[in-house]
């Protein structure tokens, strides 16, 4: 009680009862299906590919023929699992001024980031809840609308 890093680091309530619930969770077997990281790399490429039609086939039919569903690999993450992948399903956007697409979708709303690879702006679905693919088909489909810039 009176170690001063004791205080420092020890748990209040609410810290304590959030871990107890994600415990619960686990111990229920509802992990993959109910802790957002899990949930997203559990899901199947099947999966994220019939996501990805999904949201292309939300765009506006000026936007669609732009967007191609593609395989991809994501990285898992670093802590417990450094250098894991997973293969992928996601969105392809290929054509000139993918750097300027990327940046429009960075500073839209909702923020969408993806990364520039083979000069295609890369949208791996993996890493996106499924509850927001209406917002990122809208976000997509607002960037490309965007007006070409001069440069």
């Amino acid at each position: 009680r009176r170690d001063p890093l004791a205080r420092a680091v020890r748990p209040e309530k609410v810290t304590l009862a959030a871990l107890a619930a994600t415990l619960g969770l686990y111990r229920a077997g509802r992990a993959t299906t109910e802790i957002p990281v899990w949930r997203m790399i559990s899901a199947s490429p099947d999966e994220l590919r019939r996501r990805a039609a999904a949201v292309i086939d939300a765009l506006p039919d000026s936007a669609r023929g732009r967007v191609a569903v593609t395989t991809m690999i994501s990285a898992v993450g670093g802590g417990s699992l450094p250098g894991e992948t997973l293969d992928s399903v996601g969105l392809g956007v290929a054509g000139p001024g993918a750097a300027t697409l990327a940046a429009r979708l960075r500073t839209g709303e909702p923020t969408v980031i993806g990364r520039v690879e083979d000069r295609a702006v890369r949208l791996d679905l993996r890493t996106v809840d499924p509850a927001d693919d209406e917002a990122l088909a809208g976000a997509l489909a607002r960037a490309l609308a965007a007006p070409a810039s001069r440069s």
